[in-house]
């Protein structure tokens, strides 16, 4: 991930004198995050190619101290929340910056693992070992999804949407070639999962609310006396 941070001056936002607002703007991998620096400046000395205020004099010096600062401390929170090794986005960056407290938020691969633990514990008694192996193997197949959609290793619960699981389901149909019966059963799991994590309060809406799992057709065999 790459982030950007640039000044901006607002012209048209001129206060009683004649001063005009700095905004800063985050911008990671395409997402932007615009806020106000509370700094305002004459715009005759604001230098957009250099990023400063110029020339040089104690006011414009000043702005340049603070903008400087600014600067700092988004790489710094930028980069800490790199060495967490956690998802985050543009607003997670500011948030960090603001000093605010980001919520925890929980991922598709915790909630399959936090299932998978508990279910192991009820081998014997409500579940199996092969149906243990059912919930493995489609937490990989959704795993290699994410990696071939969206190049990540996990993803959010709270990005998880009706558009993640058609292409899911496509996925399954057009990349693994899976029958339709596979894919029938491929996607009750994940829906059991993500049912979970609506149960939990990890999720605020149901991403299945509205999503039709198309049941494989039976199909009728007719066989003939000598089969019979």
């Amino acid at each position: 991930m790459k982030i950007s941070i640039l000044f901006l001056i607002r012209r048209n936002k001129k206060n009683v004198k004649g001063l005009c607002p700095l905004t800063c703007r985050i911008t990671l991998d395409n997402q932007r995050k615009e806020f106000s620096t509370g700094i305002f400046i004459n715009p005759d000395y604001w230098n957009a190619a250099k990023q400063k205020a110029y020339p040089p004099n104690k006011g414009n010096n000043q702005i340049n101290t603070q903008l400087s600062l600014i600067k700092q401390e988004i790489n710094q929170a930028f980069l800490l929340l790199q060495v967490q090794g956690k998802q985050y986005d543009v607003n997670d960056i500011y948030s960090h910056y603001k000093g605010e407290n980001i919520k925890e938020e929980k991922s598709l691969m915790e909630m399959f693992k936090l299932h998978i633990a508990k279910q192991e514990k009820l081998i014997g008694i409500s579940t199996s070992a092969v149906s243990l192996a059912k919930f493995n193997q489609t937490q990989s197949h959704v795993k290699s999804f994410i990696k071939y959609k969206y190049n990540r290793a996990d993803f959010l619960l709270k990005d998880l949407t009706m558009a993640f699981i058609t292409e899911f389901e496509f996925y399954l149909k057009a990349e693994k070639l899976f029958m339709q019966n596979t894919i029938h059963k491929t996607i009750q799991r994940l829906k059991h999962v993500v049912r979970l994590a609506f149960g939990l309060d990890y999720l605020a809406k149901d991403p299945f609310m509205l999503f039709k799992n198309k049941k494989p057709k039976k199909q009728v065999i007719f066989l003939t006396k000598e089969e019979l």
